[in-house]
């Protein structure tokens, strides 16, 4: 959280720093000013510490989400898989019930 908190103050800085280097380009653009120079040096230590932040808040939330990804993967197997022994079960417990039921009327049939 406060990464991102990091993140909002750079891009605030990187926003300042391109209005006043785009303001002194409409007015008057000097390559031998040491102002331009300390914006431009600034600017560019903004964006490398932005992207800075940003791979090291949301490269590892990506990473997260894959790792879930790959656990829910793995759940949505182990669920199909324990339905799968379900129905098998149901299919014998069935199977078996009309074996049973076909012993007791040829038992029946016998004692007739």
């Amino acid at each position: 959280m406060q990464k991102i908190k990091l993140l909002k103050i750079w891009y605030g800085l990187v926003i300042l720093i391109l209005v006043s280097l785009l303001y002194e380009h409409t007015t008057k653009f000097e390559f031998t000013s040491i102002v331009f120079w300390l914006r431009l040096v600034l600017l560019l230590v903004a964006l490398l510490l932005t992207f800075y932040v940003i791979s090291d808040v949301f490269i590892p939330v990506r990473a997260a989400k894959r790792v879930e990804n790959v656990f829910v993967k793995e759940i949505k197997r182990k669920n199909s898989e324990i339905n799968r022994l379900r129905r098998e079960k149901e299919m014998f417990a069935r199977s078996a019930l009309k074996e049973a039921e076909k012993n007791v009327e040829m038992s029946r049939s016998r004692k007739e």
